[in-house]
């Protein structure tokens, strides 16, 4: 598998769980909050035989301007790190859409998208997976610091601190 075979299934990917991901909202007089429209933050993921280490860069696609929609704040997200596990290692990557649900500095946080994972040990192959993650994230609506903890794939069970910009 060349690698612009696996950059275009990364794109149509992305593409995909972007229009998949439809967001809804109700009427309501509530406003959502502003948010940065920038984040910067590094993860440390792991379980056993297996980690990542990664940092990631996120920028505000869309906002809703209710408060009730079912996640008011989109990001694209960006990210780039290595992986190891018993046997193997390798760098890896990271695309997708981050979706945060809540107000104040408590968010509910999903993501979807795709990630590359190359083998340094064995055939130096590039593979393509989905990428997933929901979580909880402290983040203050403007800009400060902040937590994510979590689960999902490929940073497995993950902590993570930044910065909203």
């Amino acid at each position: 598998m060349n690698i612009l075979s696996v950059i275009s299934k990364l794109g149509v990917l992305f593409l995909i769980a972007l229009s998949a991901l439809h967001l809804s909202a109700q009427q309501g007089p509530e406003k959502a909050p502003e948010f940065s429209s920038a984040n910067i933050f590094g993860s440390v993921g792991f379980i056993p035989l297996y980690g990542t280490l990664n940092g990631n860069l996120e920028i505000l696609l869309t906002k809703s301007p209710r408060a009730e929609s079912l996640f008011p704040h989109c990001y694209v997200r960006l990210g780039a790190g290595r992986w190891a596990s018993w046997g193997a290692k390798g760098p890896l990557g990271i695309a997708g859409a981050t979706f945060l649900r809540g107000t104040g500095n408590n968010h509910l946080e999903t993501f979807i998208g795709a990630t590359l994972l190359k083998d340094d040990y064995y055939d130096n192959e590039v593979q393509l997976f989905p990428a997933a993650f929901i979580g909880y994230r402290y983040q203050p609506p403007v800009a400060g610091g902040i937590f994510r903890a979590g689960i999902g794939w490929p940073e497995a069970v993950s902590l993570s601190l930044g910065l909203s910009l």
